[in-house]
């Protein structure tokens, strides 16, 4: 079995927008073909796998054996190569090549009915339809977990907002500049709701996203990772900065992926708040065993590295940089640094939204405070009159235990002043989230069954 190279993918629409195209000749693709690929030194192994539309996870990155379905060689696409693909992938039961190859096809046809270039024997007869694609996830709902999870405080520690694209006269730009999910401490974030108007409106016309976030709300990155991946057109991510968390997942959508070299791109497991005996415990634990699964594999199938490799990366919360990235697959290229700039009045009048969402996180995750009491707290300190709150936040947050060293106290107050430098209490009491009150979800209007629904795509896109 194959999974779809989504960087080879990218590579052969490059290849076709460009008229590379050999329409006639009879595919073959010998051992010097694959050499001369892999260069002189004979280890060019990027060069090599975007010439190839599908990959076999079980196999290194450095091997051919990892890299299966070529498709073109000498600066251009073979449309024989494609049906070939074709054939081959429907007798593999590789149903993503084959709808990606059969996508392609289209595109050079000119939207012909390229289902029947394989005689219309694929695994369905025909190009699967979007809504005809592979079942959604099945979970039931579960009220007695919060679905908006904060991201790491380490997160927030490391995002600066201020950083942004250099130039703004782009046709088709998505800017991904926020948490991801409704914010609660400004009433702003990003939603899959935006992201949809904005996708409509592009009318299959290729797509920039921006993106610098720290994340958020898993499911709500999920639903926003189904969005951009079924979208018909290219889509290119730029990961301006920070792509964490939530916002990891849906830099993962992009055709290409291109990162600052100063930027990183965090992974981890799903996060959410539970309370309850050891059996609730092992209950949620195998509630969110899918979950993880289904993310590891959106990694896995942009990387080509091995699942248990990509396990101990969420395992481990881990932050990769830019050369990281492009090694081992989770970007393609490295944005230059003339298309990226620093806005230091975005930056500074974000102060007190990060404090705020920092200590948030800090208490929630490691001080095991439940959000609504944790922002109750935040605003209470946020005002002059705030003294009692911001000690006791103090006490939680420094505090040392066996899992944790406890903040410093030179960072703690270093949070309190920004935190006091604006208002993030003023949006706070635009909410309708009772004190002492916690809740499933902060998005208003939000419940389990759109949670679900959210999340419920993945498997099918996952397959696409």
């Amino acid at each position: 079995m194959a999974d779809l190279n989504r960087a080879g993918r990218a590579y052969a629409r490059d290849l076709i927008a460009g008229d590379n195209i050999d329409r006639d000749s009879a595919w073959s693709f010998t051992a010097d073909d694959g050499n001369a690929l892999l260069g002189d030194a004979g280890t060019d192994w990027a060069n090599y796998g975007k010439h190839h539309l599908g990959i076999d996870t079980t196999e290194n990155f450095d091997t051919k054996d990892h890299w299966k379905y070529p498709f073109a060689k000498d600066g251009k696409i073979y449309r024989s190569a494609l049906v070939a693909i074709r054939q081959r992938s429907s007798s593999q039961k590789d149903k993503a090549v084959y709808d990606a190859a059969g996508a392609l096809l289209d595109e050079i046809d000119g939207d012909t009915d390229s289902s029947q270039a394989d005689g219309g024997k694929g695994p369905n007869a025909s190009v699967i339809a979007v809504a005809n694609r592979p079942p959604r996830i099945e979970v039931q709902p579960r009220s007695d977990l919060a679905s908006s999870a904060p991201a790491s405080p380490d997160c927030f520690s490391r995002w600066n907002p201020g950083i942004r694209a250099a130039a703004a006269d782009e046709k088709n730009v998505i800017e991904i500049f926020d948490v991801i999910g409704y914010d609660f401490w400004t009433g702003g974030g990003i939603t899959d709701k935006s992201i949809s108007d904005q996708l409509k409106s592009f009318g299959g016309q290729p797509v920039e996203v921006q993106i610098n976030s720290p994340g958020g709300d898993m499911f709500e990155g999920i639903s926003i990772y189904n969005l951009l991946n079924q979208y018909p057109g290219k889509v290119t991510v730029k990961v301006m900065a920070l792509a964490a968390s939530a916002a990891s997942v849906i830099a993962m959508a992009g055709d290409e992926i291109q990162i600052g070299q100063g930027a990183f791109i965090m992974i981890h497991n799903c996060w959410v708040m539970a309370i309850g005996n050891r059996n609730d415990m092992r209950e949620v634990a195998d509630y969110l065993e899918p979950f993880d699964q289904a993310l590891r594999d959106i990694y896995v199938a942009r990387t080509g590295m091995k699942a248990a490799d990509v396990e101990t990366y969420m395992d481990d919360e881990t932050f990769i940089g830019a050369k990281q990235a492009i090694d081992e697959g989770f970007a393609d290229t490295v944005l230059s640094q003339d298309k990226i700039k620093e806005d230091k009045g975005a930056a500074a009048s974000s102060k007190s939204k990060i404090a705020a969402l920092h200590i948030e996180a800090a208490l929630v995750r490691r001080g095991h405070v439940p959000a609504a009491q944790a922002r109750n707290m935040i605003v209470s300190a946020s005002t002059q009159e705030g003294t009692p709150a911001v000690r006791e936040i103090e006490k939680i947050l420094t505090r040392k235990d066996g899992e944790h060293e406890g903040m410093s106290r030179g960072t703690f107050r270093a949070l309190i002043r920004d935190l006091k430098s604006g208002t993030p209490a003023a949006a706070a009491a635009q909410t309708d989230v009772k004190p002492g009150a916690d809740v499933t979800t902060t998005k208003p209007g939000a419940g389990d069954a759109d949670l679900i629904a959210a999340l419920a795509g993945l498997n099918r896109s996952l397959k696409s």
